[in-house]
């Protein structure tokens, strides 16, 4: 809930709040960040956030995620997909859930050229992606993937009471 832009120092971010329901834990705020340069191709999209709160609510056992905004139907019968293929890989550790939201896709100022991303940690499945991807398509394909994104407490362990948190981040970086 409550995505809001907030611009600090030279870094613009989209943040959103996380309200855990079943998980004993306190709200946090999680945040989209970039540079300057790429600004403006920063949207408040909900999709975004559900993205990324999806497999850490199903890991952690809540029942439902609950969005506020529009979320793309295709979006949500892929992360069901993805589920799925989770279960049957880890089995019961993965339990469904439920997404709560109003359906339906708007544009959120998506940029003219469309450009391919990659969730990108480093290990081996990410590096066989980026493989792959590259094997397969040329680098002014549109196909090709153009952006990777490694993202901070997610992939990499994350302690926010270590001293050496971003040890390890930056390393993978």
């Amino acid at each position: 809930k409550n995505l809001k832009k907030e611009t600090n120092n030279e870094l613009s971010r989209a943040v959103g709040t996380v309200v855990w329901e079943d998980k004993d834990m306190p709200s946090r705020d999680i945040f989209f960040e970039t540079t300057e340069e790429f600004k403006k191709d920063l949207s408040l999209s909900p999709d975004a956030f559900l993205t990324g709160c999806f497999l850490p609510a199903v890991y952690l056992g809540e029942k439902r995620i609950k969005i506020e905004g529009e979320i793309c139907p295709t979006l949500k019968d892929g992360l069901f997909s993805n589920l799925g293929i989770l279960k049957k890989w880890y089995g019961r550790q993965f339990k469904s859930i439920k997404i709560e939201g109003k359906i339906g896709h708007k544009n959120v100022n998506l940029p003219q050229k469309r450009r391919i991303g990659l969730f990108f940690s480093g290990g081996v499945d990410s590096l066989y992606s980026l493989r792959t991807n590259r094997l397969a398509y040329p680098l002014n394909h549109q196909l090709s993937i153009a952006d990777c994104c490694l993202i901070h407490g997610f992939d990499i362990y994350y302690d926010e009471s270590s001293e050496k948190r971003l040890d390890v981040f930056q390393r993978a970086l």
